[in-house]
């Protein structure tokens, strides 16, 4: 299984500067078929069972503007980026700041 702590090392890999853009991933392991946007939109993870890593990419600029989701797969460690322009409904109760 791969753990809080490889996603958490996956992500500082994909993110060189954190300070420019901030990085989040979730609390626990993610099971859920659809998370929901500020938006209103909905996006689903192809896994089943992920950790979700969340980069902003604009800290500076209101919303909507580029983010990046990044699923990552519990069992192996493979990932997909799902590109985005709106934050998580739920963030605060779903993600850490790295």
């Amino acid at each position: 299984m791969y753990t809080k702590e490889q996603a958490k090392k996956l992500l500082e890999l994909i993110v060189v500067d954190k300070r420019k853009k901030p990085t989040y991933l979730s609390k626990d392991l993610l099971s859920t078929e659809e998370l929901i946007l500020t938006s209103g939109e909905k996006i689903k993870s192809t896994y089943e069972t992920f950790w979700l890593g969340f980069i902003d990419e604009q800290p500076q600029v209101k919303w909507a503007h580029k983010c990046k989701y990044i699923f990552i797969h519990r069992d192996t460690g493979q990932f997909y980026e799902l590109k985005q322009k709106w934050p998580l409904k739920e963030a605060n109760d779903l993600l850490d700041l790295l």
